[in-house]
């Protein structure tokens, strides 16, 4: 069946392709965060367990979204963990940091995915996909007050 959604093939195509690029970072550091949820430790281990858990329930609600706008553009989500680390910038967690740097890397890769998510947002601008633009709105505020929290966390950091 044709798709008659306003919005054209080539940019609905673009948007598919801003869009899998950013799930496929959201997967990665979904399973990152969830790796540091179960591994921080120290003495403020169960207020970052709780934190922790919270990030990634968020991504994973994030993943869903993202998934279901690219569906909703007419196409399929080749959602498999090989095209994931293809796409993806951001890497996989391979070590055992101590929790302070499970902290500051989640901080790294959350300012990594505001910058990805401005640039898309610009670039998806001229397509009048409004929807897609909405919800790369809304996931980019939820990403700057997860790196606020996060930088908030090293008190040796502004």
């Amino acid at each position: 069946m044709t798709i008659n959604i306003g919005i054209s093939q080539s940019h609905r195509e673009y948007a598919r392709d801003l869009l899998f690029k950013i799930l496929s970072d959201y997967y990665i550091l979904m399973i990152k965060t969830q790796n540091y949820h179960w591994n921080a430790r120290g003495p403020h281990f169960h207020s970052y367990h709780q934190m922790l858990e919270l990030q990634y329930n968020d991504l994973a609600q994030g993943v869903d979204l993202l998934a279901e706008r690219i569906r909703s553009l007419g196409f399929h989500v080749p959602a498999n963990y090989k095209n994931f680390m293809t796409h993806a910038t951001l890497q996989e967690e391979m070590r055992e940091p101590a929790t302070e740097d499970m902290l500051k890397n989640l901080t790294h890769d959350h300012e990594y995915l505001i910058r990805e998510t401005r640039e898309a947002i610009n670039k998806l601008k001229e397509t009048g996909d409004e929807n897609t633009l909405d919800l790369l709105v809304e996931r980019l505020s939820l990403h700057e007050k997860t790196a606020w929290m996060l930088r908030s966390l090293n008190s040796h950091d502004s």
